[in-house]
């Protein structure tokens, strides 16, 4: 594993906010943007059925082709 590589995942702050912001104003408040490969860190389960992938993996397609 890359040092640094999960901070986010693992930071309390984050979970807060993302918590505060589902209880005050409900899911579809939370737009995800994944600043790496979701696939190495996946999002916390209650976050699971948001699509953290697809635009990154597009855009992961596009630069390899």
């Amino acid at each position: 594993m890359t040092p640094g590589l999960f901070h986010a995942r693992e930071s309390h702050w984050v979970d807060f906010e993302w918590r505060l912001a589902q209880r005050l104003k409900g899911i579809d408040a939370i737009d995800p943007v994944p600043l790496q490969d979701p696939r190495q860190a996946a999002p916390p389960d209650e976050l699971a059925a948001l699509h953290f992938d697809d635009v990154y993996l597009e855009a992961i397609a596009a630069a390899r082709s």
